[in-house]
């Protein structure tokens, strides 16, 4: 299961991964990231709805509980909350 979060992020295309990872794990703003990727910011948003849709769809076909319900989880919270919570931490221990 520790493996999972990688594989499904990886199966991402890359715009979608290269929106999402900064985004919804790293809290950059929306437009420093559509600045990075040279798209707008309606298009930058329009990715991370694709992306959500797409993780949604694969935790839901592996029986994920929970990823039905839009009101209470999005998948990418699932998949690094906890993964990037660790990996902030660290990186803010070491500054």
């Amino acid at each position: 299961m520790r493996l999972l979060p990688g594989k499904l992020l990886g199966q991402l295309p890359n715009a979608w991964r290269h929106t999402v990872l900064p985004v919804e794990v790293d809290d950059t703003p929306l437009r420093e990231v559509a600045v990075r990727l040279d798209a707008d910011q309606a298009t930058v948003r329009c990715w991370l709805e694709h992306a959500d849709a797409f993780l949604r769809a694969r935790l839901e076909e592996l029986g994920a509980a929970g990823t039905t319900d839009r009101s209470t989880c999005r998948p990418v919270d699932c998949l690094v909350s906890s993964a990037a919570r660790a990996q902030r931490a660290n990186k803010a221990a070491s500054e």
